[in-house]
């Protein structure tokens, strides 16, 4: 059975800034990478912040604009993955004696 991999969140919204090479919003971050929940794509900006890879000026009003810096200090950065399937736990069933 082969494995189906999807590429992840965090190398998409990196693509998508990279790509374009202006500043993006989350809204439109989102849009791009057609990744609906906003946590995943704030969870991949802050980990791409963390490398260095991605910076964001904020303005008064608290939008933040996202860019790609051209540098990324990550080791390893992984591309796709096999999506988790998820299973259904059997509850524990006490035993008559």
């Amino acid at each position: 059975m082969t494995k189906i991999r999807q590429p992840t969140t965090t190398s998409l919204v990196l693509e998508a800034l990279r790509a374009t090479q202006e500043f993006m919003s989350i809204d439109m971050l989102r849009r791009m990478t057609e990744r609906y929940n906003v946590g995943d794509v704030q969870a991949a900006l802050h980990h791409l912040r963390k490398y260095h890879a991605v910076d964001v000026v904020v303005e008064k009003d608290g939008t933040g604009w996202w860019f790609a810096t051209g540098y990324d200090s990550r080791r390893y950065a992984q591309q796709a993955i096999v999506p988790d399937i998820h299973r259904q736990r059997h509850s524990r069933k006490a035993k008559a004696k």
